[in-house]
């Protein structure tokens, strides 16, 4: 499992956002971002009993909110970080296809699933260059989705109308991820690792009641990916929870 590092998750109120602030502070020091604190009580509970866990404002949708995120964890943290885990994210209008989408369901998806993540990343990006090195890589990790493959959206395996909002926004912010990645590459060498990770079908409120993994599990399973596949030599890829390449 990570341990020793310093860690940032998005998202992190409920769901696999909050199991995956409360596996990682086991070992870790977490810094987990909510977007609306009066409705994080959970976290912050946790965050009670756990002294590694701290429990910060921070909503991807708002720069100002991002902006005074990092001011605040780079003064608790020393000027840095080791990993960056970009969870946050939002599901709406699933059954309503594209033909018949709400455009501001589309532009809401967008919003929170591509621009959030993205503008979160390179807020955090000069806390994530401090220390940076071959011997001591950093992070960068969003969670993904099956939904966001392109490969897989043909006929015989698309679900049609189903999620299809949110297939548009994750492929995005798949393409996003790469680009980062081979940016970073490009500029800086072999001192970060970004990597998308698929999650699974997990039992959350976005996930629903037909889901099929327990947050706890795929938390179990991203952990260990994170272990084997965190390094420039994996950069770019795009992982299951299950540590298995997933076609884009």
């Amino acid at each position: 499992m990570v341990s020793g590092k310093i860690i940032v998750v998005t998202g992190a109120a409920r769901g696999l956002g909050f199991e995956l602030a409360r596996q990682l502070s086991l070992s870790n020091t977490v810094f987990a971002l909510v977007r609306n604190l009066a409705a994080a009580d959970k976290l912050k509970a946790l965050a009670q009993s756990h002294s590694s866990l701290h429990v910060v404002q921070g909503d991807i949708t708002d720069p100002q909110s991002i902006q005074q995120a990092v001011k605040s964890v780079g003064e608790s943290a020393g000027g840095k970080i080791d990993v960056l885990i970009n969870n946050a994210g939002v599901n709406v209008g699933e059954q309503m296809g594209l033909i018949n989408a709400d455009p501001a369901d589309l532009t809401t998806q967008l919003t929170a699933n591509i621009v959030g993540p993205v503008q979160t990343t390179l807020a955090f990006l000069p806390l994530l260059r401090a220390g940076a090195s071959p011997s001591t890589p950093k992070t960068i990790a969003f969670i993904g989705s099956r939904q966001g493959s392109l490969s897989l959206a043909t006929p015989s395996e698309d679900a049609g109308a189903f999620l299809a909002t949110y297939s548009v926004a994750k492929a995005g912010l798949h393409m996003a991820a790469r680009k980062l990645a081979n940016e970073l590459h490009a500029k800086e060498g072999g001192v970060f690792s970004v990597l998308v990770l698929h999650p699974g079908w997990v039992l959350t409120d976005m996930g629903g009641p037909g889901a099929q993994v327990t947050p706890e599990d795929s938390v179990k399973g991203l952990l260990a990916t994170l272990d084997a596949r965190a390094s420039p030599a994996h950069t770019g890829k795009f992982f299951t929870y299950e540590n298995q390449e997933h076609p884009w």
